[in-house]
């Protein structure tokens, strides 16, 4: 096979492996690491579209290897430290590549792609780096409370407006990526796009093209523009880096994007800056360690003007009949006074139900008030957040949960409500007292630095971490959770494995994961393992179990036996029909 070279190819299908084709040596040209590639697949032989990830001179096999089509363009839209960004992904969150890449790379884009709009692209070695401010580290995190952004980012990319570099902006949101996409465009007009699930295919498909052929320097999007294929990638900027938002949840790649920002810029030997007015534990953690670097830009507000907090304990209330459904009188007549003067009020809540008895209460009280709902119906299109972004001042209430904190910035906002902000922190899960706390003195230094006022709506207000937000006691907050987290087994000293199980099958055949849970605890006996038990979601099982690993040498080997283990134990005929999920970090 001397006229032959080999090549590893990528399927845009859920499938367990690669698969390893020969390309006769006249092709040697056409073909390079993520080029696109016509491959025969299946028993019918089909040509379909793959990505190469790799390029072998010699290879032997015991089977017969089928090779590639004649018809080949010189088409790559993946960089090779793309792919070796996606190499990373699968050994750290332990998901095979092939699996990842039916994750992350939108449908149909391997074959809609038109060839002559693909040029060769070559990965920079060397990224011309004028960020002298930030010369030390890999990765800063900056403590600002500019809610916008659009000055910090700016700052940052302002003396590249003719290079050839690119900066990638993470927002937590959609509506928040649109938001500030809105801003920078006034500034770069056609250098820069948007990328999230709102947009079309089609807009997707373009961004992608233009971020590969060098037409597009700033990308703002939400965690799945961490995978778009940039040449020149100078700066990752991740706005408020703290949200929870950042990690995947629900897809078969669990991934959390701030921290493949800071691996993804180590790659492309550029910098993450992860901006926050309350960093997240890790974060605050990494400082400490001296691995990341620190820009403090809210030097000026270390004490809480109290005379612009009201605290309502809502106990109190009820047991003097002076609550109706979720709000209190004192804040009717506060939410009152303010739209009297002409102002805008916010009202947070942490529950997506809370959002529609707190808008039907108001209208009881008044017909009048001009309401917008940040929820799911009113963010559900590109054009509906378009639409609220142009017309948000001209309403008197806002009501939503996290996303609603991203639009403080609204015009005459003198009044912001906290409603059962602290139920958050009765949550069973080790991050919920850090999201408690970060809710609650995020907006303690913002009504500190304007004319705004804060009313708190609680049923707790002698909790300690309550009082720590409210006199911005930051330090001790940090660093009381970081020893906690320490004696628990929690990040950022172990990794936490979960692995979901969930099956179709009724309810007693979960008997069968109760016997994996039993395997998997004899085999990693010397860990720390919890059996959460199962949840029963529209008649489909999710079995739980979390595993502690202590974060040393041997932490990436660990990780690697618990994959191999799951991956053997799948083959046995009481688990076969079985998926198993592995959440890292979760």
């Amino acid at each position: 096979m001397k006229n032959y070279f080999f090549v590893n190819v990528l399927i845009n299908l859920p499938l367990d492996k690669y698969y390893t084709y020969k390309a006769n040596n006249k092709h040697k040209k056409k073909i390079e690491i993520g080029s696109v590639v016509s491959i025969p697949f299946g028993n019918n032989n089909e040509l379909i579209k793959g990505v190469v990830i790799s390029i072998i001179n010699n290879f032997k096999s015991n089977y017969i290897i089928k090779e590639i089509s004649d018809n080949q363009n010189k088409n790559v839209i993946f960089t090779k430290k793309q792919i070796k960004f996606f190499k990373w992904a699968e050994e750290y969150y332990l998901l095979n590549l092939s699996k990842i890449f039916h994750t992350i790379v939108p449908n149909n884009i391997l074959e809609s792609i038109n060839n002559s709009n693909i040029k060769n692209q070559k990965d920079n070695k060397k990224i011309n780096n004028n960020l002298k401010e930030l010369n030390k580290f890999d990765t800063y995190l900056i403590k600002d409370l500019s809610i916008n952004n659009t000055d910090l980012i700016y700052r940052y990319i302002k003396n590249d407006v003719n290079s050839k570099n690119q900066f990638l902006i993470l927002t937590p949101n959609i509506y928040y990526s649109f938001e500030v996409y809105k801003r920078l465009k006034l500034i770069y007009e056609n250098q820069c796009c948007v990328y999230n699930s709102k947009i079309s295919l089609k807009e997707k498909q373009k961004n992608w093209i233009n971020i590969i052929n060098n037409k597009i320097r700033i990308i703002i999007g939400v965690k799945s523009a961490i995978f778009l294929p940039f040449n020149n990638l100078k700066l990752s900027i991740v706005l408020n880096e703290h949200e929870n938002l950042y990690k995947e949840n629900e897809k078969k790649l669990r991934y959390n994007a701030r921290d493949c920002s800071v691996m993804l810029t180590k790659i492309y030997n550029s910098k993450t800056i992860l901006v926050s007015e309350t960093p997240s534990i890790e974060s605050y953690y990494n400082v400490q360690k001296n691995k990341y670097g620190y820009i403090n830009n809210t030097k000026n507000i270390n004490k809480t003007n109290l005379k612009k907090v009201l605290t309502i304990n809502t106990v109190e209330k009820k047991i003097k009949n002076k609550i109706y459904g979720l709000i209190s009188d004192d804040l009717i007549k506060k939410i009152k006074k303010n739209v009297n003067k002409k102002s805008k009020c916010i009202i947070y809540t942490p529950s997506s139900k809370n959002i529609y008895l707190i808008n039907n209460q108001l209208i009881k009280y008044d017909k009048n008030y001009k309401i917008l709902l940040f929820n799911k119906n009113n963010l559900k299109s590109k054009k509906s957040i378009f639409h609220i972004i142009k017309n948000i001042n001209k309403y008197d209430i806002i009501i939503g949960n996290q996303t609603v904190l991203s639009s403080l910035n609204i015009k005459n906002c003198k009044l912001i409500a906290l409603i059962d902000t602290d139920k958050i922190s009765n949550k069973p899960n080790y991050k919920a007292n850090e999201k408690y706390f970060q809710i609650l003195s995020s907006i303690v230094q913002r009504i500190n630095n304007n004319s705004q006022k804060l009313i708190i709506q609680t049923n707790n207000s002698t909790n300690q971490i309550f009082k720590q937000s409210l006199s911005l006691n930051n330090k001790t907050f940090y660093d009381n959770e970081i020893k906690e987290r320490k004696i628990y087994k929690y990040s950022p000293y172990y990794r936490i494995i979960r692995i979901e199980i969930t099956t179709n099958k009724s309810s007693n055949k979960i008997n069968n994961v109760d016997e994996f849970y039993k395997k998997f605890k004899l085999k990693f006996k010397l860990f720390d393992i919890s059996n959460i038990g199962n949840i029963n979601i529209n008649n489909k099982y999710k079995y739980i179990i979390e595993l502690k690993l202590p974060q040393n040498k041997l932490l990436k080997s660990n990780k690697n036996k618990v994959q191999n283990f799951i991956k053997i134990i799948k083959k046995e005929k009481l688990f076969k029909e079985m998926n198993f999920t592995i959440d890292i970090d979760p």
